[in-house]
């Protein structure tokens, strides 16, 4: 059984893939052949779909091994590239370290969570 941190690799690289896909163009992600040529776990693959499903990140619009990207996944993966953020201009920010990785803000700080790694963004 894969540790939780396998799990949520997995997840990402998922929606990742899929992420990819639409971006080319692709309309759905068959990951049935994806499973194979990447040697991965049909059933655990099957798993993180299903999860990124119930969290709205992808639609199974079709019966079968079929994903669709959602504008939150989208937002997600994205999200992920850009990487945190920084502070806005003319503030001062804090970089504290509790758990696992959380940056500070000095007013209005809004708490977003991603992939289970915590980050403190300035509220607008």
């Amino acid at each position: 059984m894969p540790s939780i941190e396998e799990r949520d690799a997995l997840r990402m690289r998922l929606l990742r893939e899929l992420y990819d896909v639409t971006m080319r163009g692709g309309r759905l992600f068959a990951y049935d052949s994806w499973c194979t040529e990447e040697s991965l776990d049909r059933d655990e693959v099957e798993l993180a779909s299903e999860w990124l499903v119930d969290r709205g990140l992808a639609r199974a619009p079709v019966m079968g091994p079929m994903l669709q990207l959602t504008p939150a996944g989208q937002d997600r993966v994205e999200d992920e590239m850009r990487g945190p953020p920084g502070p806005a201009a003319g503030e001062t920010s804090t970089d504290l370290t509790v758990g696992s990785d959380q940056r500070g803000s000095s007013s209005n700080a809004s708490a977003a969570v991603s992939w289970g790694v915590a980050a403190w963004r300035p509220s607008s």
